[in-house]
Parts: C-alpha cells; sequence; structure tokens
C-alpha cells in the first residue's frame, strides 16, 4: 500500500483547503483510492464533495473504497472512475441528514459498478440518473417517518440509466419515489422493497424486469407504476395494500396471473389496459367501482365474477375483452358507460329483470338472460 500527498489549485477559493492524504493501491486496470480525497476543488467553497484524482503516478484511478460521512460526500468529482463502494455514514452534527448519498460529476458515463450501503432521513433525489452504471448492491435503510418530506427514497434515482441490468440489496423506509427505475430498459433484477407508498411510474418501461416482489406492509401504490413491464408474467399485491393508482398495469402484454388485495375497491382507470395475456382475476367482494378502460385490450380475458356491491362500470371498461363468452352483473350496479362491453362478439349477459345490466344489454343489442 503506498500513500500520496496531492494538492489541486484549479479553483483560487480551495487553495488554502487543507491537504488530505490519499490511500491507494493498484488493481488489475489502474489505481484503488482507499481514503482520504481533495475537498470540493472544482466546485464553489462552499460545496460539500470530494475531489478525486484523475492519475497517480501515471495510472488511472478507476475505483473508490471508504467509508465517509454525510456531510463530506454531497458529490464525488471524478474522471476515470469505473467501480465504487463505499459506505456512507450519518454525521451525528447534520441534524437534516437529507443528503446521504454522493451525485457523481465527471464520471457518469463510465462508472459500471456501484456498493452502497447507508442510512439516512431521505436519499437524494436523482443521483444515478442517466448514467451508464450496470450493477448495484444498495444497501439502504431510510428512517421511519410518517411524513412524504422524510423518510423516502427521492424521484428519479435511477431514471434512464438504460445499461442497468441489477439492482440488488434491500431497501427499506416510507416512500419510494416516483420514476425511481423509469426507463431503465435492461433492468432484470431489483432490491428487496419494504416500503409504505409508491410514487407513480416506478418501473416504468423496464422491458426486461421478469418478476418483482413487494413487501407486506406497502400500503397505496401510484399511477402507471409498472406501465409498459412487458417481461411481466405473474404479480402478487401484498394484502395490506389499500389503494392501486390509475394505469398500474397498462401495457405489460405479457402479464397472465395477478394477486389484488381484498381491501381494493377502485380499478382505476386503464388499470389493466392491453393486458393481452391476463386470463383470470380475482376481483375482491370489496369492488365498487370499475374504472374507465379498465380491462380495455384484453382479448384472453375469461368471464370474471362481478360482486355484489360493484356500482359503477365505466366507459369500454372491457372493449376488446374478445374472450368473455358470459358475466353476471350484479342488481347493485346502478350505470354502466358506453361501449363498456363492446367487441366482445361472444358474450352473453346474466342479470336480473329489471336491473340497469338488462337495460343496457336491451339498448347496445347484447344477448341477456335472467337468472
Amino acid at each position: 500500500m503506498e500513500r500520496k500527498k496531492f494538492r489541486i489549485t484549479k479553483n483560487s477559493p480551495t487553495e488554502c483547503l487543507p491537504i488530505k492524504e490519499i490511500v491507494w493501491r493498484k488493481t488489475f486496470d489502474g489505481v484503488c483510492v482507499l481514503s482520504g480525497t481533495l475537498p470540493g476543488t472544482g466546485f464553489t467553497v462552499f460545496s460539500r464533495g470530494i475531489t478525486i484524482p484523475e492519475e497517480i503516478d501515471g495510472e488511472t484511478v478507476t475505483e473508490l473504497r471508504g467509508e465517509y460521512c454525510a456531510s463530506e460526500i454531497e458529490h464525488i468529482e471524478a474522471f476515470g472512475l469505473k467501480r465504487i463502494s463505499i459506505k456512507v455514514v450519518p454525521d451525528i452534527f447534520c441534524s437534516g441528514m437529507s443528503c446521504s448519498i454522493p451525485d457523481l460529476y465527471g464520471c457518469r458515463e463510465k462508472v459500471e459498478s456501484i456498493d452502497l450501503e447507508f442510512c439516512a432521513k431521505e436519499m437524494h433525489v436523482g443521483v444515478f440518473s442517466h448514467s451508464k452504471v450496470r450493477n448495484v448492491t444498495f444497501v439502504g435503510k431510510v428512517l421511519d417517518d410518517p411524513d412524504w418530506e422524510y423518510g423516502s427514497f427521492s424521484d428519479g434515482i435511477f431514471q434512464e440509466c438504460t445499461s442497468l441490468k441489477n439492482v440488488s440489496g434491500f431497501w427499506e423506509g416510507y416512500y419510494l419515489g416516483c420514476g425511481c427505475f423509469d426507463g431503465c430498459i435492461s433492468l432484470v433484477s431489483i432490491p428487496i422493497l419494504k416500503v409504505v407508498q409508491m410514487g407513480d411510474r416506478i418501473f416504468s418501461d423496464c422491458k426486461a424486469l421478469p418478476s418483482i416482489h413487494l413487501s407486506n406492509g406497502l400500503k397505496r401504490m401510484g399511477s402507471y407504476v409498472f406501465l409498459n413491464c412487458v417481461s411481466l408474467r405473474d404479480m402478487y399485491i401484498p394484502d395490506t395494500v389499500e389503494s392501486m393508482g390509475t394505469g398500474i398495469f397498462k401495457g405489460c402484454t405479457n402479464l397472465m396471473t395477478i394477486h389484488i388485495p381484498k381491501s381494493i375497491s377502485v380499478f382505476e382507470s386503464e388499470m389493466f389496459r392491453d393486458c393481452k395475456k391476463l386470463q383470470k382475476i380475482f376481483i375482491p367482494d370489496a369492488l365498487k367501482r370499475i374504472g374507465d378502460y379498465a380491462f380495455y385490450g384484453c382479448e384472453n380475458l375469461q368471464s370474471p365474477w362481478l360482486p355484489e356491491g360493484l356500482t359503477f362500470i365505466e366507459k369500454e371498461a372491457f372493449f376488446g375483452c374478445s374472450s368473455m363468452n358470459e358475466i353476471w352483473i350484479p342488481q347493485s350496479v346502478t350505470s354502466i358507460g358506453e361501449n363498456a362491453f363492446a367487441g366482445c362478439p361472444r358474450l352473453l349477459i346474466k342479470c336480473s329483470e329489471g336491473s340497469i345490466a338488462a337495460q343496457y344489454a336491451k339498448e347496445n343489442n347484447i344477448p341477456f338472460r335472467y337468472v
């Protein structure tokens, strides 16, 4: 192990900052920095972060390892890094503990793997978004706090990381922000998620992702969470979930089976739109409303059982469900929207005499039978 001292004098405000000794060793493709760095050169004097030398003794610095306080590593300025393996620890003098994960400057196009361990109140916004990182080991705990501003993984952490394939580890916290993995078209594995709320579009366009594990304790899910996840085949939503947003499974063309929690009372608009391979679905007894286009284009959907207590079937809810041959519509239904069952050529509606369903069938020339 070798020790060198460096001073960067790029910006005069930082020239007076103390030299920090860098401990390093050679690796198979360059140099690994093990501890020490230069503080914040290349940024304002108030910017908290570290700068990694581009070279040491003529060798490119390709790796960073070590343990750092959150207050000293708001950003990492480096230009040749390929691998990062660090532990970020809370600063007891920093009450907010909100900027716990470093932003990357100069090396987003080069970093291939990240091993990151942290504990904080909030995960920094958009840390690795649009980078070329491929593999991440991420063990993170965001401290419990029933407040959306804290205890959260903020929006866009890995948004549009098109080369990202594997994220392993364990994420625990209150809120998983919008678009965390939005556009990660190569992603095939994700960490275990233990959160209470999920924002919008978290996995949208994750076209290679074959499965997702959601832990008990999850209560609310945002809109378009799994939009266009075309490799998803089976999905289990924990029974602790109380609400699910608009278009949550829209475009999941290979989704075949799904477990819906018993407490769900609304299927929001476009919930299963264009889930072409979806055949069977358990509809909970608590369901009161089936929203616009909820099952639009589910061409392989077999006749679902609609529970007594269902009140609204909104427009084009079952449009194009061409495999349905019969459906029981309970007398509790008081409204059926326009074209709710259009494009269902073999459909027979079973209903009660004098019901809204009977009236709808007559007006739309759909075969029906009283039961």
